[in-house]
Parts: C-alpha cells; sequence; structure tokens
C-alpha cells in the first residue's frame, strides 16, 4: 500500500505556489478509499497552510466529480484526485476548469504504464479539431505515481437547466422555485407523410418538464441570451442543451462543460427584471418558440416585483424590430417596461424563466393557454370587413436557407387546389395571424413561416400540410399538431446540399413523386378538380 503522503507528492504539489498569502480552496477527490487516508491527507493540507479550506467529494459510478455542485461552492486552488478511478482522462478534463488560474490538478495515477505521458502531451496541445481546453493550461508534469496540470487561466463552468438545482448554495443564485410542475401530455392529433416510417416514428407521448423561475443577483448578462455568474455560465445561455448541443454564439467553448469567461460588463443595470432574451432573437420562428414561451412568468414576476422589466438584448447587426415589440405586447408585457441592452450590463436581480418551448420537440401544454390568449389579442383585424381564405399556404421567396429549389411547382399545385399563396413577410403580424387563424387547411415550406401553427391555439383543428428537407429535424409542425388536434401531412423532399452548408440547413427540391403524393393528398381533401373554388 501506498503512504498516505509520499515524497514525490509532496515536490508536485507545491502548495506555497498555489495561494500566496495563505487560505487556499482545495478539493479532494476519493472513490472508496478509506475514511482514515482521506482525514490524514486533509490533516497533512492543513498542516501545509493552516487557513486552508479542504472539502472532499467522492466520484461517481463511471468514475467522475459532481462537477456543478462543486464549481457553486468554490474555485479550487487544488484538485487532489486519489480517486484512482476508471474515466482518469475524462475526469481531468472535468477538473481543470474547477481550478482557478495559478492552480492545479494533482492525480493519483493507478499504474505507470497507463499511456499518461502521451495524453498529457495532447492535453496541452491545441491540435485542429480538438476541444481548446489546451487554452487554459499551463504546464504538466508527470511522475511515477501521480500526475500534475498547472491552470493557467479561468474557465466558466457550463450549468444546463435540469441541473439548476445542484446549483443553490452559489452565492449569486438567490431562488429556483417550481411555478408550474410538470404534465407529461398525448398528442390529439394525427401525423402522415410520404415516408410513412419516419411520419410513424414521430413522438406521439411527452415527457413533461417543470416551469421554474429563477432568481440571480448581480449576474453578467451578455448579448444573445449569455448568462453568466462568478465563474457559471448560467443554463439560460444554452437554448439547446436538451438536444445535446451545449454552445452560444457569445461564449468560447472549451469543452462541453466549459467555456472561457468574457470581459466584465462596464454598464450596470439597477432593479428587477425579466430575462427574455433568445441567442438568435430577431428571427421569428427563434422568437416565437424560444423568447415568447418564456412570458408565462411575467403574471408571476410582476406578483413578485411589481416594478420588474422585460430585458432583451439588441445584436448588433439586429435592432430590435416592431413585430417583436407586438408580440412581447400580446403577451401581456407593455412596451413601456422593455428595456433594450445594446451591450453586454450587469444586472443587480435577475429573473429567469423556463421557456416551454425547446427546440426540437418539447412543449408544455401552458402553451395552449400563453399562445391562445396572443393570438386573439393579435388577430383583431385593422380591417373588420375583410375576409380570409379558407385555404392558405405560406410560401418562401428564393434565397433563403432551407429553400425549395423549385418552390413556384409547389405553389402550382396548391394554387390548382383553390390555395391562396402568400408571402407573409408581406403582411403586417396582425395580418398574418388573422390569416391563419380564419382559415381551415394552412399550408406551407417547413419552417419560421408555418411556426404560425403556434398560434391557433384555442381555435378549432386544422388541416395541415408542409412541405420540407428529408434533413429538416425540428418537427416543430408535428408537435403542435399534436398538442392542438391538427391533422398533418409531411412532404419530405430530396436534399440538394448548396456550397457549404450544413446539412440540416440543405436546400431541397419537390420531386416528381412528392408532387403525386401532394396531389392525392389534396384530391382527397378537395376531389381532382382542376381549379375549385377557395373555401
Amino acid at each position: 500500500m501506498r503512504p498516505v503522503v509520499d515524497e514525490e507528492l509532496t515536490d508536485l504539489l507545491l502548495l506555497g505556489q498555489l495561494s500566496q498569502n495563505g487560505g487556499s480552496d482545495v478539493c479532494i477527490l476519493h472513490g472508496d478509499q478509506p475514511s482514515d487516508r482521506i482525514h490524514q491527507l486533509s490533516a497533512w493540507l492543513r498542516g501545509l497552510d493552516p487557513d486552508a479550506r479542504v472539502v472532499t467529494s467522492r466520484v461517481d459510478a463511471e468514475g467522475q466529480p459532481p462537477v456543478v455542485k462543486l464549481a457553486a461552492s468554490a474555485r479550487f486552488d487544488l484538485v487532489l484526485d486519489i480517486s484512482v478511478a476508471p474515466g482518469w482522462r475524462r475526469r481531468i478534463k472535468t477538473l481543470v476548469p474547477l481550478v482557478r488560474a495559478r492552480g492545479c490538478v494533482v492525480s493519483e495515477r493507478a499504474e505507470p504504464g497507463d499511456g499518461a505521458r502521451s495524453f498529457l502531451q495532447r492535453l496541452s496541445t491545441n491540435d485542429p479539431g480538438r476541444p481548446r481546453l489546451a487554452d487554459v493550461i499551463g504546464s504538466t508534469s508527470l511522475g511515477a505515481n501521480w500526475l500534475r496540470v498547472d491552470v493557467a487561466h479561468n474557465s466558466l463552468i457550463k450549468v444546463f437547466e435540469h441541473e439548476v438545482d445542484s446549483l443553490r448554495g452559489h452565492s449569486k443564485v438567490n431562488d429556483a422555485a417550481v411555478v408550474v410542475p410538470a404534465e407529461p401530455w398525448v398528442s390529439r392529433g394525427v401525423t402522415r407523410g410520404n415516408d410513412e416510417v419516419r411520419a410513424a416514428s414521430l413522438p406521439t407521448t411527452f415527457a413533461g418538464f417543470d416551469l421554474r423561475l429563477h432568481t440571480y443577483n448581480e449576474v453578467w448578462c451578455l448579448l444573445q441570451s449569455a448568462v453568466v455568474a462568478d465563474g457559471i455560465a448560467l443554463p439560460e445561455s444554452f437554448r439547446r442543451s436538451y438536444a445535446g448541443i451545449y454552445s452560444n454564439a457569445q461564449l468560447e467553448s472549451l469543452t462541453q462543460r466549459a467555456a472561457l469567461p468574457p470581459p466584465r460588463p462596464e454598464r450596470r443595470l439597477a432593479g428587477t427584471y425579466l430575462h427574455l432574451d433568445n441567442e438568435w432573437r430577431g428571427q421569428f420562428g427563434h422568437n416565437l418558440l424560444e423568447q415568447v414561451s418564456k412570458t408565462w412568468a411575467w403574471s408571476e414576476a410582476v406578483a413578485r416585483h411589481p416594478d420588474v422589466l422585460a430585458l432583451v438584448t439588441a445584436r448588433r447587426h439586429v435592432p430590435v424590430a416592431e413585430w417583436e415589440l407586438q408580440l412581447l405586447h400580446a403577451a401581456g408585457i407593455p412596451r413601456s417596461r422593455i428595456t433594450v441592452a445594446r451591450e453586454p450590463v450587469v444586472v443587480e436581480r435577475l429573473l429567469t424563466a423556463t421557456g416551454g418551448y425547446y427546440l426540437p420537440d418539447r412543449a408544455h401544454p401552458a402553451l395552449v393557454d400563453l399562445y391562445g390568449r396572443m393570438a386573439q389579442r393579435l388577430s383583431t383585424s385593422p380591417d373588420p370587413g375583410r375576409s380570409y381564405p379558407g385555404r392558405l399556404f405560406f410560401s418562401r421567396k428564393p434565397g433563403r436557407r432551407r429553400g425549395c429549389m423549385n418552390g413556384e411547382r409547389v405553389e402550382a399545385v396548391f394554387s390548382d387546389h383553390g390555395f391562396e399563396v402568400v408571402y407573409p413577410e408581406d403582411h403586417s403580424l396582425a395580418t398574418q395571424m388573422s390569416m391563419v387563424r380564419a382559415c381551415t387547411t394552412f399550408a406551407g415550406f417547413a419552417g419560421s413561416g408555418m411556426y404560425h401553427l403556434a398560434l391557433t391555439a384555442g381555435g378549432p383543428p386544422k388541416q395541415v400540410i408542409a412541405i420540407t428537407a428529408r434533413t429538416y429535424v425540428e418537427y416543430v409542425e408535428s408537435v403542435f399538431s399534436a398538442l392542438y388536434g391538427h391533422e398533418l401531412w409531411m412532404v419530405w423532399c430530396d436534399d440538394v446540399i448548396i456550397n457549404d452548408r450544413s446539412v440540416v440547413q440543405s436546400d431541397y427540391r419537390f420531386g416528381p413523386d412528392d408532387e403525386i403524393y401532394l396531389r392525392e393528398v389534396l384530391n382527397g381533401l378537395y376531389g381532382n378538380s382542376a381549379h375549385p373554388s377557395a373555401e
């Protein structure tokens, strides 16, 4: 059995380097080691630094530390890993961001031939295509029984919504209250498509998730919804964490769990604000689904803080548009209480709300009431005597992402069956809502134009037809059809990759087989007469 403290460990630690004035923060990470060894190590460390604050933590079954819990309590000058557990390479990558600049990770080796030398070399080298953790690593040392990684720069730990309870105890986290409990639900609609296997694979049962209201103090609000507090990138920064995407355009990622800290904002906002921002604010689909779906919390925020304001940020090249203010107003937020930050700010008290919709397919039933109320406010026509078509096709102008390369052919098929072809951006938001609410059949190219489906809440079920690429994986049309009881037909077309666009953003072509299927659907609904009258 190795001694509790050997000469090599003493040489590697160099504890005086960790805190010049004493009072080091130290974490001993252990597995199933005898408690006597852990106590002896703690006593030895305190002997070297009488003011040291020593905490102990156990790795989990996969050999990994409770990273969020540790990050919420402190940043460490030393993490001493004596767990000798499997997954040590991943564990060291996780531990490095928990250490503040000029600190270190010291890890006990299970055996000399574990490949540690080549691992340390890769860890401190920024190879193309590899995580950028090397940006915060200084030197590394390797002994027979221990290895050491020196940390040169601070990091942010990324925390995701399902981990927020582990943040309790963080100095900037004031409250995290469940306001609307989880409510699983079952589809009320029917989805069909020209790919029967894929149509059958779309979800029909949906897991519930809580809608929470979080309260933070003195946090940094960056642009594009990034929110930072004392070494933590808060859950509000990561709009797609449930889909396995752990990034934000304002944060430079080091690993899936860590990012480089941004500069401290120069401007401070006093008072209380409800954070209603979005990483891609200014794009209709993202606004309606990911931003507006947080506004369920406005009434709760006002009840707790009557003087609360709403906070959004203006991306540098995307100012806040009139239609965005109209959406927030329809959600019950007066324009006079909307604050637009055009630069990063420190906020005295920030309330944040769980979104009611997370791409691709997480929706809370509370959206039915929220979007229903919004639709009623938005669809009041400025021309009460105007009539709207019963068959409506929302088209897309050329040049957009995920475009149909022969969209005019699609428009012609729908025109043959009495649909009015409309480009939604040519009409006011109120007129768009009035048209969508009034029609009995709503069709279009899948994407933001058809996300108007969200605002059909509270109305009678519709027939819905969406044309899209086979790589389209957002499923928004099918989720809202399931939530509201619509009957949906999906027409998936072959992709055409253009330039360097990702597969998900690829254009597509409406093919002969797709047209045969679509005409069969339309003929089944309306008959096969060439130009029937629109309803």
